[in-house]
């Protein structure tokens, strides 16, 4: 039997698709000056900053455990929705819509006021 035949092989070469959700912190430049990786109920609770503009993104990694993340993409809320699409084309996965649309309700405004960022 080849290495190649080993259930741990297939398991590590078996590429998958993950999401997370992350709070960027912006500043005035438009730089990215700190990220948090953060469960979405807690993501309002960041104080506000001067001179620092607090962004929600959803981002997916496509990858496996042998080779890491192949490639990524970013979905930023924008005017208080989550887009249909990541930045890299791949379609939103409706349970993530429908969980940032609960979120903004039971916050009872827009937890995010970010602009367009594309």
């Amino acid at each position: 039997m080849s290495v190649y035949d080993t259930e741990e092989y297939k398991r590590e070469i078996k590429r998958t698709v993950s999401y997370e959700w992350w709070v960027e912190f912006w500043d005035k430049w438009d730089d990215i000056q700190e990220c948090e990786h953060v469960e979405l109920k807690y993501s309002h609770r960041y104080p506000e900053q001067e001179g620092v503009e607090m962004k929600m993104v959803l981002k997916r990694y496509y990858g496996s455990p042998a080779d890491g993340v192949i490639d990524s993409g970013y979905a930023y809320v924008v005017d208080g929705a989550l887009p249909t699409h990541f930045d890299t084309g791949q379609v939103v996965p409706k349970q993530y819509i429908e969980q940032y649309k609960k979120f903004e309700v039971e916050n009872g405004k827009s937890a995010q006021k970010n602009k367009d960022v594309s």
